[in-house]
């Protein structure tokens, strides 16, 4: 039997080349991904409630992608929250708490990512 194709080295650079670049694509869809859920986590951590005098913020606020699929996207974002609670002496008061976890589904509509739900760990 004849070999009807045999690859050159023309090819094989354009089949790594186009393995660099469907690999980058992916990593920065990843990252966009990763600072939209920060952004989202900073809403979900940082809060205040004058009423009742209690404020939240958070500090070292991580996040990576757990899966993504062409449709939906579940990314876990992780901080340290810091609660601070106003004192009977008109001082505020902060507890560190533990690690704070929250794990984010987005859905893509119109080749946008939009907050799906939110799950507080």
């Amino acid at each position: 039997m004849e070999k009807i194709f045999t690859p050159n080295k023309w090819f094989v650079g354009f089949c790594a080349l186009l393995i660099v670049v469907v690999a980058t694509l992916k990593v920065v869809g990843d990252m966009h991904l990763a600072e939209l859920a920060s952004e989202v986590g900073k809403d979900v951590f940082i809060w205040e409630w004058p009423s009742m005098g209690l404020s939240s913020r958070c500090m070292s606020m991580k996040s990576h992608v757990l899966r993504r699929d062409a449709n939906d996207a579940v990314v876990e974002v992780t901080g340290r929250q810091i609660i601070a609670k106003l004192g009977q002496d008109n001082k505020m008061k902060e507890e560190e708490q533990p690690e704070a976890k929250a794990v984010l589904t987005f859905y893509r509509r119109s080749n946008k990512w939009e907050l799906g739900k939110v799950e507080l760990k």
